[in-house]
């Protein structure tokens, strides 16, 4: 069985740190990405841009995409703080902070 070289669909632009955690939207619509640097990505897949560029008080440890609530995405911080942040389009707003 012969082996076929991956094909590069799109390239994403944006983070200068290592990338620590990815996590794709249950509707494979969006890509959200964090590095060590503190800062959390959000990408539209269907068009490869960036939707928004979040800079978190602490680096990202994890991104969780809520599986029943559409473009609902939760992050966990090195801090202790877990944020929960809602897309509507192109855009991102932070609705809870514990």
């Amino acid at each position: 069985m012969s082996q076929q070289p991956y094909t590069r669909f799109r390239r994403l632009h944006g983070h200068s740190a290592e990338v620590s955690t990815i996590q794709f939207s249950p509707d494979g619509k969006f890509l959200a990405s964090a590095d060590e640097g503190s800062f959390l990505f959000i990408f539209n897949l269907v068009s490869g841009s960036e939707i928004e560029r979040i800079v978190t008080p602490s680096p990202v440890l994890a991104v969780q995409w809520h599986p029943f609530l559409a473009q609902t995405i939760f992050y966990g911080l090195a801090n202790g703080q877990l944020m929960l942040h809602t897309v509507h389009g192109d855009t991102v707003r932070v609705i809870y902070l514990l």
